[in-house]
């Protein structure tokens, strides 16, 4: 049963809240999560401190709703299930593009997430859950595509970090390192980290194109 249309106020009270997260995301990314105040938050979006109450019950409430709506696990999930009959390769390659366009287009949320979360327990506890949550879904759609017999048996943690890791380490260092390191395009980087993985766990040439 589809859900009835939002009221025009319904409509109102979400893109407020919408805006009080980037405001919040600003803030905390310039300030630090405990250098905020909800004052702080209400001075930057020139509304008062109780509009922001009226919304988000604690300033813990606040931080939590911050990481878990930048957080892009969900865009992930959402992807996963348009991967129906596309091929392994293709598909892991458009799900890590994808993480890489997500970290690209939420710059200021990874600034916070590198300040915050090795010095502040709540910001690593809930940010944790958000990337457990992302996780479980990509290890799961990994293991179909071996159940169905599309790459061979292999240690999914391992594979599916060992792209991870290759992809966000190319976001932090690429920009900063790049005049000394020699310049490679985004697209054909994240091509050749899953191509390395997918070439370790796949089947024999044959097999894998006949399942394309």
């Amino acid at each position: 049963m589809s859900r009835p249309p939002r009221t025009r106020r319904q409509a109102q009270a979400e893109a407020r809240r919408e805006q009080l997260l980037a405001v919040a995301l600003d803030v905390f990314a310039e300030r630090g999560v405990r250098g905020s105040s909800i004052r702080d938050i209400a001075h930057a979006a020139g509304i008062t401190e109780g509009l922001i109450y009226h919304y988000f019950p604690s300033k813990s409430a606040l931080v939590q709703a911050v990481i878990h709506r930048f957080a892009f696990a969900d865009e992930v999930t959402s992807l996963i299930g348009e991967m129906k009959g596309i091929p392994a390769r293709e598909a892991f390659y458009r799900l890590a593009w994808r993480y890489f366009e997500l970290l690209s287009r939420n710059r200021t949320f990874v600034t916070m997430l590198f300040a915050e979360v090795p010095r502040d327990p709540e910001v690593a506890r809930a940010f944790a859950e958000v990337v457990f949550r992302g996780f479980q879904a990509v290890r799961q759609f990994a293991e179909k595509r071996i159940a169905a017999g599309e790459v061979r048996p292999h240690d999914v943690t391992i594979a599916l970090r060992l792209v991870h890791g290759s992809i966000l380490w190319f976001f932090l260092m690429y920009e900063k390192l790049s005049p000394p390191l020699p310049p490679i395009d985004p697209e054909t980087f994240v091509r050749g980290a899953v191509d390395l993985v997918m070439d370790g766990i796949a089947l024999s040439p044959g097999r894998e194109e006949a399942g394309r």
